[in-house]
């Protein structure tokens, strides 16, 4: 390991101003696209009620989703809207003329799954939309899809059946994931005019896909699957009252089976019942695959209250990756911040370890790990999760960074708006670019380093930040 030290008392750059060091270029700016702001910020879930259905608990499932920061707009014929205002339906409500229902080839009046599309995205304007049954419940405290993505256009998931026990009180015990299909499907803005695109262009018998028609959401599944490069897996926190399945009959899924097979989901092409089955497994298998990332997204999104009921598989010491001393001091600090952060970061220790993409990781578990209402301790809190996830790079090997910026950048504008914060409300949000600019770009910013150095006061941090510093050069091109 090098012998690089930084000292305590390093001189306080400008760590702003470009013409102080030509090497430290501003931060990246991660939209050079105009970002949306406001109302845009809020996913948009598209869904369809039926009024005439359990309508007590989809308009719950309506509120789950607007009360944790999600925009709902239900698409429904006139009829159904008169109806949905009767029973102050809490979401906004979209009128479809019967061409774009299902009515002429199903006998109901189930709203087409390409035109519900192509009306809502022209009409909405948003960052991220949510493609859903009216029947799943939200059990997030907030919206989770841009963690869910990942980077990606889309990913599709299953739902978790839920008992409702009723009381003064109802409770919703679960019962495990339904693999059996997709519920949820969500797409970044892109990813959805993608998925439109293929559609309008693709045979035209997937463009009577309709809500509540069995083999829409495989027949979305596999082309979010193959064309989108898309993941399928678990979606903890979506949730389904159990009850009766509504329909046995397969035959409704047998004008998808050459599309999928053409799409390479499945092998069979001509039975439905063998097609669904072999469909069925690939969402199996898939969501097998991914389990230690959707509990990630359960234990960081979930509501505070449930956090107890939520089980990881055990898994190495969240510290092995640590040289010996530096490990020792971690485990001291842990110890001495407050016992919420300790077990915060117990909690998260086997999903930490086992994520594939320690960036990531950085991004879903941050406010996560550091959430004190101190704003020293949460400086605290970042420092000792990010010494964790840079040995857990160094130990695989994955970690590369360079100090050169692109262009196109803002960190000048990210640190000069620090430049009216008190000192630690300042140092907090200079560690949290500079953390940023290094996981989520690979940039490495030696003057912002520095600065850092210069703040940090305890020596315990120091060290722990030292060994930081020096296990990035490592990796620095």
């Amino acid at each position: 390991m090098p012998t690089h030290t930084m000292s305590a008392t390093a001189d306080t750059h400008d760590i702003s101003n470009p013409s102080t060091a030509a090497r430290v270029e501003p931060y990246i700016n991660s939209a050079t696209t105009s970002p949306l702001f406001g109302s845009g910020l809020r996913p948009l879930v598209i869904t369809s009620v039926n009024p005439f259905g359990d309508s007590e608990w989809q308009l719950e499932c309506a509120n789950s989703f607007i009360h944790s920061g999600h925009d709902v707009i239900s698409i429904n014929t006139a009829e159904e809207i008169s109806k949905l205002k009767s029973l102050n339906y809490p979401g906004r409500l979209e009128c479809i003329t019967d061409l774009e229902t299902g009515k002429s080839l199903y006998g109901k009046p189930v709203p087409l799954i390409l035109p519900a599309l192509k009306r809502t995205i022209a009409k909405n304007k948003k960052q991220h939309y949510i493609l859903t049954n009216s029947d799943i419940y939200y059990d997030g405290r907030k919206p989770c899809v841009h963690a869910v993505l990942g980077g990606k256009d889309a990913i599709a998931l299953t739902r978790v059946e839920v008992e409702i026990i009723p009381g003064a009180k109802p409770l919703r015990d679960k019962k495990g994931h339904y693999r059996g299909g997709l519920d949820i499907f969500i797409f970044s803005n892109k990813g959805l005019q993608k998925t439109i695109s293929f559609i309008e262009c693709h045979d035209k018998i997937i463009h009577n896909m309709a809500f509540g028609i069995p083999g829409w959401d495989y027949m979305l599944g596999g082309i979010m699957l193959k064309k989108l490069n898309a993941s399928i897996a678990d979606g903890n926190l979506f949730q389904h009252k159990q009850h009766q399945q509504a329909y046995a009959n397969l035959d409704d899924f047998i004008p998808y089976i050459k599309s999928l097979h053409s799409l390479e989901c499945i092998k069979e092409s001509q039975n439905p019942t063998v097609a669904a089955e072999q469909f069925a497994d690939l969402i199996k298998s898939e969501c097998t695959r991914h389990e230690e990332w959707s509990k990630l997204i359960e234990l960081c999104f979930t509501r505070h209250s449930h956090k107890k009921y939520i089980k990881c598989s055990q898994s190495s010491p969240l510290l092995s990756h640590l040289p010996p001393t530096v490990r020792i001091t971690c485990k001291q600090l842990i110890e001495e911040t407050k016992t919420h952060t300790r077990s915060k970061l117990l909690e998260a220790q086997s999903i930490i370890v086992d994520h594939e993409d320690v960036a990531l990781a950085f991004i879903n578990l941050r406010d996560f790990v550091a959430d004190s209402p101190s704003l020293s301790i949460k400086t605290r809190q970042l420092l000792i999760l990010t010494t964790v996830l840079i040995s857990i790079g160094s130990a695989r090997q994955t970690l590369s960074f360079s100090s050169c910026y692109p262009k196109i950048n803002s960190h000048n504008q990210a640190i000069e708006s620090t430049s009216d914060y008190n000192r630690e409300s300042r140092l907090f949000n200079i560690v949290l670019v500079f953390y940023s600019e290094l996981f989520i770009h690979k940039i490495y910013n030696s003057s912002v380093a520095k600065f850092i150095v210069s703040e940090i006061s305890d020596v315990a941090y120091l060290q722990v930040f030292q060994y930081q510093i020096q296990t990035i050069k490592q990796f620095l091109k």
